[in-house]
C-alpha cells in the first residue's frame, strides 16, 4: 500500500508543468545575464579607441596653426580627452609619395630637396597612447587583460 501512494505521487509529479516557466527561465536567466558583457566590452573599447584618436587629432590640429611646442601640443591633445592618454610629438622633414610621408634626414626649417627636385617640407607627429582594461578582465590570460590603443596623426607645417 506504501508503494503504491508513492508511486501515485512520483507520477503526478511527472505530469505537473505548473512550475515549468519557473524552471525555464532559471536555466536561461544566466545566458541573458552574459549577452550583454561582450557587447559592453567592444562598445567600451570602440569609444576608447575615438578617443585615443580624437587627442591625436587635436595635437595635429593644434600643430598646424601655432609653431611647434611639444608641451603646448601635448596640452593640447590631454584636453580634448578624458582618457589618461600619454603623448609623443615629434618634428622631422618629409617628402610626400602618394598617399605616404617619406621622412628624410633634414633640420625642420631647412629640409633639403626630395627626389624629383621638390623642398622637402616640414611635418608633425602626435602620437597618442592609452591603455585599455575590459570591464571585465581575464587575469590569468594575459592577451585578454589589457589592450594598448594608440593613434597617430601627421600634419604638414611647412
Amino acid at each position: 500500500v506504501m508503494t503504491r501512494n508513492w508511486l501515485a505521487k512520483l507520477k503526478s509529479l511527472i505530469g505537473d508543468t505548473a512550475a515549468t516557466a519557473a524552471v525555464e527561465f532559471a536555466l536561461i536567466a544566466p545566458a541573458l545575464v552574459l549577452i550583454p558583457v561582450p557587447v559592453v566590452d567592444i562598445g567600451v573599447g570602440l569609444y576608447t579607441q575615438m578617443e585615443v584618436r580624437l587627442a591625436a587629432q587635436a595635437g595635429a590640429q593644434y600643430a598646424l596653426g601655432h609653431a611647434y611646442d611639444s608641451a603646448q601640443i601635448t596640452d593640447a591633445a590631454t584636453a580634448a580627452t578624458p582618457l589618461a592618454v600619454t603623448i609623443t610629438t615629434q618634428q622631422s622633414c618629409g617628402c610626400p609619395s602618394g598617399t605616404t610621408v617619406d621622412m628624410v634626414v633634414g633640420t625642420p626649417g631647412a629640409c633639403g630637396t626630395c627626389a624629383g627636385g621638390a623642398t622637402a617640407g616640414t611635418y608633425v607627429q602626435v602620437l597618442s597612447t592609452a591603455t585599455y582594461t575590459p570591464p571585465i578582465a581575464f587575469k590569468d590570460v594575459a592577451f585578454l587583460s589589457t589592450y594598448t590603443l594608440s593613434s597617430t596623426s601627421t600634419v604638414r607645417t611647412q
